[in-house]
C-alpha cells in the first residue's frame, strides 16, 4: 500500500527533528539557536574553524534550509519539551539549547510525540519575523523562561511560542491590545502581562521603534 500524504509529511517532520537532535548532541559544547542553525546550514566562520565544527557529520547537512525555518522547528521542539533552554553563566547567561531526556527518547524511537510544523508553517506563516522582531521574540522567550523557573512549571504553561511570536510581530502597548493575541487571556494578563509589556517597551526604546 502506498503511503498517504500525511504519512510522508510525518516521516519528513520526524527526520528533520532527529537531525536537529543529532546535531545538538554532537556539538562539543552547548550552542544557542543561531549557532545550531549555522552548523546545520554549514555556515563558515572563524569560530567553526577554531573549534573544528566543520569536521562534524552534521555540519552543512541542511544547506538549503532558511535559518528562520530551522529556528521555527527548534521552537516547536522546545514547545514539545524535546529541548530546553539552559542559561550558561560562562557564556554570559546566553540561552543555549540542551536535549532533554524526552528528546533522547524521541531520537531513539521510544517517544512518539508528533511534532507538527509543515502544515502550520505554510498556513500561518509563523516564521515570518524579521531580524528585529526575532530579537524581541528571544527576549520574550527569556522572560517566559524566568517565570517558568520561578514557579517550577514548564515554559509552555506560561504561554505558547505562537503567542510569543504574535507579541513580537504586533508589539502590543497595553493590556487591551495584548488580549487580542492568540492564546492570551485574563489569567495571563493578571499574572504576567505587566512584565511582558515592560519587556516589549524596553526593547522598543532600545532599538528606537
Amino acid at each position: 500500500m502506498n503511503p498517504t500524504t500525511q504519512e510522508v509529511i510525518g516521516n519528513y517532520e520526524r527526520a528533520l527533528v532527529k537531525i536537529i537532535l543529532c546535531c545538538i548532541t554532537q556539538l562539543p559544547f552547548q550552542f544557542g539557536k543561531k549557532r545550531v542553525c549555522g552548523v546545520l546550514k554549514g555556515t563558515k566562520s572563524s569560530f567553526v574553524i577554531d573549534h573544528e565544527i566543520y569536521k562534524l557529520e552534521v555540519y552543512g547537512i541542511l544547506p538549503n534550509f532558511r535559518q528562520a525555518y530551522l529556528t521555527a522547528i527548534i521552537d516547536k521542539m522546545l514547545e514539545n519539551q524535546l529541548l530546553e533552554i539552559e542559561m550558561v553563566s560562562k557564556y554570559k547567561n546566553i540561552p543555549t539549547l540542551k536535549v532533554t531526556e524526552k528528546g533522547l527518547d524521541y531520537f531513539d524511537g521510544e517517544d512518539v510525540t508528533e511534532i507538527k510544523f509543515v502544515q502550520e508553517f505554510s498556513d500561518k506563516d509563523v516564521i515570518l519575523l524579521d531580524d528585529e522582531e526575532r530579537g524581541l521574540f528571544e527576549e520574550l522567550r527569556v522572560k517566559r523562561w524566568e517565570f517558568a523557573q520561578e514557579r517550577s512549571i514548564p515554559a509552555y504553561v506560561v504561554c505558547s511560542n505562537v503567542s510569543l511570536r504574535e507579541m513580537a510581530k504586533s508589539q502590543p502597548s497595553n493590556q487591551s491590545e495584548m488580549l487580542q493575541m492568540n492564546g492570551i487571556g485574563g489569567k495571563f494578563i493578571e499574572s504576567y502581562g505587566e512584565e511582558f509589556l515592560n519587556t516589549i517597551e524596553s526593547f522598543s526604546e532600545k532599538v528606537g521603534v
